[in-house]
């Protein structure tokens, strides 16, 4: 895979790499990494579930520690 072709991107351990111009204008490129499309859909299904409505009547702390936790490994 070359990544050097445009639009070409490389999906590797919940992350999407590419290379996109340089956002200042100076003609380069770098090399952009970001969470993959994958990986944010499981994230934000797994946030969902710990906040959906049949968590209603747990008090916001722990509700909260809980989501912090996840978020952070």
């Amino acid at each position: 895979m070359d990544l050097k072709e445009p639009s070409a991107s490389l999906e590797f351990l919940g992350y999407s790499f590419r290379f996109d111009r340089d956002l200042k204008g100076r003609g380069g490129r770098y090399l952009n990494m970001q969470p993959s499309q994958k990986s944010l859909t499981r994230v934000k299904a797994k946030l969902r579930e710990m906040t959906g409505p049949h968590h209603g009547f747990e008090p916001i702390p722990d509700v909260i520690g809980r989501i912090n936790r996840m978020l952070t490994g």
